[in-house]
């Protein structure tokens, strides 16, 4: 059932970047939906370009780390949801999202949690 969804705001996205190819934001949500489909190289190659226009985003970082997630990269979802959380991404929408739901149940994600309180 999220195939469609997923699918379908691929191409909402994709509208978008042909208004602006530089968002960052975009990029990075549609990382995370490629991820989201199983997409990896894509989700990489999205990842990279929002990286490299908007490296302190915290919106970038946030998208970043739940792409990641998706694909299981947890080592390195933990360094990007780090830096989100730093910049201020509110820990009580981190901690109710259910794209994070693997990363919930290391031991790494209760210790970011608990030394953000």
């Amino acid at each position: 059932m999220a195939g469609p969804m997923y699918e379908n705001a691929l191409k909402l996205a994709e509208r978008h970047l042909a208004i602006n190819e530089n968002n960052a934001q975009t990029l990075a949500l549609m990382a995370h939906y490629h991820a989201a489909l199983g997409n990896a190289p894509l989700a990489h190659t999205f990842i990279e370009r929002a990286q490299a226009i908007a490296p302190n985003d915290v919106y970038v970082k946030y998208s970043t780390a739940t792409a990641l997630s998706s694909l299981g990269e947890f080592d390195i979802v933990m360094q990007s949801l780090a830096s989100a959380l730093d910049d201020r991404y509110p820990m009580n929408l981190a901690l109710a999202d259910a794209n994070l739901t693997g990363l919930k149940e290391l031991p790494r994600f209760g210790a970011l949690m608990a030394q953000g309180e």
